[in-house]
């Protein structure tokens, strides 16, 4: 019991840290994309300054990339969005492993202790005594 208490202390913590992420990123994203997209139409550095604000956000980071290029072309500008976005997308996935792992151990965990709890039920039967009690046991 007091590793799958661990492990559900653990699957909880991951969750809240999970979820506080995703709120925080869902709750800013569409107003960050839109101020950067509005000010890239005339001014990329002013796109390039909003995106510097928003920084601290995976999707601000994903737009700032391609803006800090000097002069790029079209190509080098989608390989720097697209190595930015791997980089956010490990961000993003931080957390998965664990959860994966918790999922294929729990049920295993929770096996053992039922398993154990009939050797030990069977090792204390005690019917009739003597004889029966020895192979009980086996």
């Amino acid at each position: 019991m007091i590793p799958l208490l661990g492990l559900s202390v653990a699957t909880i913590a991951c969750a809240l840290d999970r979820a506080q992420f995703w709120y925080r990123l869902l709750k800013q994203e569409r107003r960050i994309v839109q101020e950067v997209l509005d000010a890239a139409r005339f001014d990329l550095d002013e796109a390039a300054s909003i995106a510097a604000r928003a920084e601290a956000l995976p999707i601000g980071r994903f737009l700032l990339a391609p803006l800090r290029l000097n002069l790029p072309t079209p190509e080098t500008f989608r390989l720097a969005m697209e190595a930015a976005g791997d980089r956010e997308f490990v961000k993003m996935r931080r957390g998965d492993k664990f959860l994966e792992s918790v999922v294929g151990i729990a049920p295993l965990l929770g096996l053992l202790g039922t398993v154990t709890g009939l050797i030990i039920t069977f090792t204390n039967l005690n019917i009739g005594g003597g004889a029966a009690a020895a192979d009980t046991s086996k």
